[in-house]
């Protein structure tokens, strides 16, 4: 004889109570649209040169909005790692969030780097060079120059690029998401390592930056915004549940038990028992 044990169906794989999806969906979209709100403040206030050379980005940094701008870019991607990793927490299946945590962990390293390349050399170390006059300090701002590119390339294929392709192919695995979420995300990580790639390569040009890092930016940044209201909507779905698997996951309430009317089977059945009674 066997025995087995029944399990809710739709209970078994979620991991997480309502309460602590829920709460981490909210915490995750408000930093999403936070950050987002940042990039795109800090990008429409930047100062534009067609000419991203170390001398002329000397020649802006003298600009009095240049470390607010760049602050603001700086902590604008360090807030979008932290809604990233507080979105990957609610996966529920194993390889989801398998893959979720690594997504995680690539966001907080691009955002870290990022936030340092914005604040730190962006921000302030181009802005003090510019300060002190362009005689004598070519050297140091080359070398200023190739630091920041080469850290911004690495902050950008682990942010833009690999945490993104990561974090699209968790969302179709978990599938608690609507199904744009995922396929975005794939689309825009393949545009951040081809970035990237190119910022290693080549460095900061007029095509890496202005036809392949800025409208990739800018795209990443509406999809963070988009997903971060998705978020704030989503909140009163069970965790890791939504649409189509929602609906074929829960389980179907019984229906009311039939009558017995006279002379039907059961009541025959139920007269009978209570005579041998």
């Amino acid at each position: 004889m066997s025995t087995s044990t029944s399990v809710p169906v739709g209970t078994a794989d979620i991991g997480h109570s309502p309460g602590f999806a829920i709460a981490h969906r909210r915490v995750a979209g408000t930093l999403l649209i936070l950050g987002a709100f940042l990039l795109a403040a800090g990008n429409a206030l930047h100062p534009v040169d067609a000419d991203p050379s170390a001398t002329s980005r000397l020649i802006i940094a003298g600009a009095s909005a240049w470390v607010p701008v760049h602050l603001m870019l700086a902590v604008g991607f360090l807030v979008i790692a932290a809604g990233v990793v507080t979105l990957v927490a609610t996966f529920r299946i194993g390889a989801a969030q398998a893959v979720g945590r690594v997504a995680g962990i690539a966001a907080l390293a691009g955002g870290t780097l990022l936030f340092a390349v914005f604040g730190g050399l962006d921000g302030y170390a181009m802005s003090s060079l510019a300060g002190r006059g362009a005689a004598g300090i070519e050297p140091a701002v080359i070398a200023v120059d190739a630091v920041d590119t080469g850290l911004a390339a690495m902050g950008t294929l682990a942010l833009l690029g690999l945490a993104m392709l990561l974090l699209g192919s968790a969302v179709r695995m978990d599938r608690g998401l609507p199904a744009w979420v995922g396929w975005t995300a794939l689309f825009l990580g393949v545009g951040g390592t081809v970035t990237g790639v190119a910022l290693v390569n080549v460095g900061a040009t007029d095509t890496t930056i202005n036809v392949l890092l800025r409208p990739v930016g800018l795209a990443t940044t509406l999809f963070f915004l988009a997903l971060g209201v998705t978020l704030w909507r989503l909140r009163r779905l069970e965790p890791g549940l939504s649409g189509r698997g929602a609906a074929a996951r829960t389980p179907s309430r019984p229906g009311p038990r039939p009558r017995c009317g006279r002379g039907s089977t059961c009541s025959i059945v139920a007269r009978t028992h209570r005579g041998h009674g």
